[in-house]
């Protein structure tokens, strides 16, 4: 509507140039100042727009400031979450640690107690045989004494 204005106005002062009482300094003014009240008007019209686009730059602004809050709080968030995670990692690796050295440990009873066990094994059987080698020699032994004494019988 503005523009129409404008126009309209520019029409005037073309026909208003041809005129011969355009030349009187009162018609002269009147359009003076009706141009600079439509200079004005443009530059208010301007102005406002441009009030308008720093409004609209303030709120994408204060949108992106809020974003940028919302993103910083997140990235807090994320890093306490890690710092957590950190702290149970170094845990479960100490208890991994104690656990591998218990496993090691009952590793290392587990071949003495095996070892133990053979060797309780290779006594018992060796205390066996020298029983049997005992109670063997006994036998011959009064085998031995039986014939001798029965020779002896016989001899007499």
């Amino acid at each position: 509507m503005l523009g129409v204005c404008f126009a309209e106005v520019r029409e005037l002062e073309g026909v208003l140039k041809d005129d011969p009482l355009f030349l009187d300094d009162s018609i002269a003014e009147s359009s003076n100042i009706l141009k600079s009240q439509t200079t004005i008007n443009q530059s208010a019209f301007v102005l406002e727009d441009l009030k308008t686009e720093v409004d609209e730059m303030i709120k994408q602004k204060v949108n992106l400031e809020v974003q940028y809050i919302a993103l910083s709080s997140q990235h807090v968030d994320t890093m306490n979450r890690l710092e957590i995670a950190e702290r149970k990692a170094i845990e479960l690796r100490r208890q991994y640690d104690k656990l591998k050295m218990t496993c090691d440990k009952i590793l290392d009873n587990e071949g003495v107690w095996n070892v133990r066990n053979s060797i309780c094994k290779s006594t018992s059987i060796f205390g066996i045989q020298l029983i049997l080698l005992g109670l063997v020699l006994y036998l011959v032994v009064q085998k031995i004494f039986s014939h001798g004494m029965e020779d002896e019988l016989a001899t007499t």
